[in-house]
């Protein structure tokens, strides 16, 4: 048995016109900029609150970002018409390397991850990064270029648009495999080193930790893969073994940042946990599980370019 999920990745290249520099991470200035562009460009009602636009449901931006539940979704003890934790089908970071400040002529670069209903909206996501060059990524920021969209594949890059060409490509659709095995005691064990790339935040029984732990990423990988799955239509079951994860805390470092909410007019914190973890004796089932959360992300946030990390595996003989 094995799970597959349909996806795309885009990778959109701005020159930048003004000194950008960012705390941090590049995680909340990607989630306000890239989102203020594209409900700009699907918005037909500016300035309504989305939680009562006639549009709520059909909306690229609504659906995108809010996850509004439509009546006719199959959502048991969930009301309808409101905002929920549904896991979005996106996933925006910057790309590998990017440092912490561009100077004027810099290079901005973009990944975005598309699953499920996002990749029915590319036309949106172009008019979306079109836009984002029109009016900057910062609020009354200076406009940036914006140089070429182009697709990652296994393949090697897929030229989508380009500046100066008003032709557009579709995208090619690909696909991450989840094999769930079925193994006995006997197979080969492994050794994980897990990196955060981007601050994590988790919660553990409705509060934040103090600290993560490995059972604690473990859980919040879990999580995050089986909500893709379930809003994709497949129901994932939990994997069984956790023994091989400890409950002590790791000892990461804090990294405190705060990121400004349009919605609720005010900062809001977007730090995390950063550092780095062995694990050890990690039983084979489990490595799918891990490859596949690093690309979707772990804890709060994911979605919007926190809890990116890295896994790099060593079998143990």
């Amino acid at each position: 048995m094995s799970l597959s999920i349909p996806y795309a990745r885009l990778l959109a290249r701005y020159k930048v016109s003004e000194k950008i520099r960012v705390n941090g991470f590049w995680g909340g200035h990607l989630k306000s900029g890239l989102g203020r562009a594209l409900r700009e460009t699907s918005c037909v009602f500016p300035g309504a609150p989305c939680r009562h636009c006639l549009l709520r449901f059909d909306c690229a931006f609504a659906r995108t970002y809010y996850s509004f539940v439509h009546p006719l979704d199959d959502l048991p003890n969930q009301p309808k018409g409101i905002t929920t934790n549904r896991p979005h089908t996106f996933v925006m970071r910057p790309a590998p390397g990017l440092p912490e400040e561009l100077e004027p002529g810099g290079l901005l670069e973009i990944q975005l991850l598309l699953m499920g209903e996002q990749l029915d909206r590319q036309g949106w996501w172009t008019a979306a990064l079109l836009r984002l060059a029109e009016v900057g990524l910062r609020r009354k920021g200076k406009p940036m270029e914006l140089l070429e969209i182009a697709q990652l594949t296994e393949a090697g890059e897929v030229m989508l648009y380009r500046s100066g060409s008003d032709s557009f490509v579709p995208l090619k659709v690909e696909e991450l495999y989840l094999p769930l095995l079925e193994l006995g005691r006997k197979e080969p064990r492994f050794k994980m080193e897990l990196k955060a790339l981007s601050p994590v935040r988790l919660r553990h029984q409705g509060k934040e930790p103090a600290q993560p732990s490995p059972i604690l990423l473990w859980r919040a990988a879990i999580r995050r893969v089986r909500g893709i799955a379930a809003s994709l239509g497949v129901e994932l079951p939990n994997p069984k073994v956790v023994h091989p994860y400890s409950k002590e805390p790791l000892g990461w470092e804090m990294v405190d940042q705060y990121r400004w909410s349009t919605t609720q007019k005010r900062k809001i914190p977007a730090g995390g946990y950063m550092g780095e973890v062995v694990l050890d004796n990690l039983p084979a089932e489990h490595l799918p599980w891990w490859t596949l959360a690093s690309s979707l992300g772990i804890g709060k946030l994911a979605t919007f370019g926190m809890g990116a990390f890295t896994v790099r595996l060593t079998r143990e003989d």
